[in-house]
């Protein structure tokens, strides 16, 4: 929806700010983080938070932030990451999937999860890069206000990126490929060992980001090698493997990129398709949508601080 706005469709400003008050009004807990889910009736809230939740939530903020000017937002998406970095920086930089309502590390709760997701034993190397990107792109979006940026974003998202990678990205008997989940050793996990789609895409996006974070702190391009090499290992991997013509990709292969079934095609496919072929050609800040319409397309450099693009009447001090 925040898409939409920016797209100037008829009505999505509005219907945007409906579902922006519906999130303060029964979505985002008393920890500044967000529900999972409520039961059929809409009266009490599930008693588990899941991580894929808090990501997509994250990402959402970033998006409402931008669409409505409003740095609430974004404020409220740094809160988030902040949990995220307390946590996997206590693990070893990696994220249970499944917490209970007080926020605590749950394989059981996430068993309480009732609208058909799949359920994951193992740390799941896609949110992690997800989440690598999204610390990445909060900390440009403050930066764009001018805020002090908290040191431990660079930090979260480095570290989210390596550990995911080294878990990750492994070649079984000589088959390349990201393990979708894996255990506290960084091994696969039986049955989530599976190479999927969306996640080989979010190592896309991630090593992106990371490198297009360092290149506009100052770096040089000889100390961004590491994540260019990284980029194309994984292009390479999408294209050997995954597009099969122009326009249709393989969902998801085995361990040893063999076919799997079912391996249906959806549409959060497409959204991770298209975000991690775009990525190096737009702006850590703004968003995708805002980017496009920016005409900042294939301007990925980070744009000058711009401080009157925002509403900061009435926010924190």
């Amino acid at each position: 929806m925040a898409a939409a706005t920016v797209a100037n469709r008829p009505g999505a400003h509005e219907l945007l700010e409906t579902m922006l008050q519906e999130q303060k009004d029964y979505w985002i807990d008393d920890y500044g983080l967000v529900w999972d889910q409520y039961d059929e009736a809409f009266t009490e809230p599930a008693p588990v938070h899941a991580l894929g939740t808090l990501i997509h939530t994250i990402e959402a903020y970033m998006a409402a932030a931008e669409a409505t000017t409003e740095p609430e937002w974004l404020d409220r998406a740094e809160k988030m990451t902040a949990f995220a970095h307390k946590v996997a920086s206590k693990n070893k930089w990696r994220i249970p999937e499944y917490f209970d309502e007080e926020w605590q590390p749950s394989l059981e709760a996430g068993k309480l999860c009732n609208d058909g997701r799949r359920y994951h034993e193992g740390y799941v190397t896609g949110h992690s890069m997800q989440l690598a990107r999204f610390a990445l792109q909060v900390r440009a979006g403050l930066r764009s206000m001018g805020w002090t940026v908290p040191d431990y974003l660079l930090e979260l998202g480095t570290e989210l990126f390596e550990r995911a990678r080294v878990d990750g990205w492994r070649r079984t008997d000589g088959a390349p490929g990201f393990s979708t989940g894996v255990n506290d050793q960084g091994d696969p996990v039986p049955g989530e060992d599976e190479h999927q789609q969306w996640v080989v895409c979010e190592g896309v996006c991630a090593t992106v980001a990371v490198r297009r974070a360092m290149l506009d702190d100052g770096h040089r391009i000889s100390e961004v090698e590491h994540f260019e090499h990284c980029y194309r290992s994984f292009i390479d991997y999408i294209h050997d493997y995954l597009i099969t013509q122009p326009g249709r990709w393989i969902r998801r292969l085995g361990p040893h990129n063999e076919s799997v079934q079912p391996a249906k095609s959806s549409r959060w496919d497409v959204y991770h398709a298209i975000q991690a072929m775009l990525a190096i050609r737009v702006p850590l800040w703004p968003p995708t949508a805002p980017a496009l319409s920016r005409g900042l397309l294939d301007h990925p450099e980070e744009p000058a601080p711009d401080k009157k693009s925002w509403n900061f009447f009435g926010l924190r001090g």
